[in-house]
């Protein structure tokens, strides 16, 4: 398993309920490693994807780090791990208007493990 999903990692949850985009500074202190997991929700605004063609908050698709997210042709979930967009440490996180993101830094939290 990647140490980075491992038990004891740190996950950030940020939400940006602004109508602009938001950069977020993250300190990765002691990150084992030079990169970092991101996991970005946000939403439709393609109205054909949708049943009653409701985009934005009101639709019923979510992206995952632009991807329509989706279960498979059996039901089955998709592996969100595979979907994760990797990011240098130290750069900005950066927010799309009214989104929510997972942020996975690999820092191991002792009291967690």
């Amino acid at each position: 398993m990647n140490n980075r999903y491992s038990k004891g990692t740190l996950t950030i949850l940020l939400i940006n309920l602004a109508t602009v985009s938001v950069n977020v500074t993250v300190d990765d202190g002691e990150a084992p490693s030079s990169s970092r997991s991101e996991f970005h929700l946000t939403q439709s605004h393609k109205p054909d994807l949708d049943l009653d063609d409701d985009t934005g908050l009101k639709g019923a698709q979510v992206l995952l780090n632009g991807a329509l997210l989706s279960l498979g042709p059996h039901g089955d979930v998709p592996n969100l791990t595979r979907m994760a967009k990797t990011v240098a440490t130290g750069s900005d996180i950066v927010l799309a208007p009214e989104s929510i993101a997972f942020v996975t830094t690999g820092t191991l939290v002792p009291h967690c493990s």
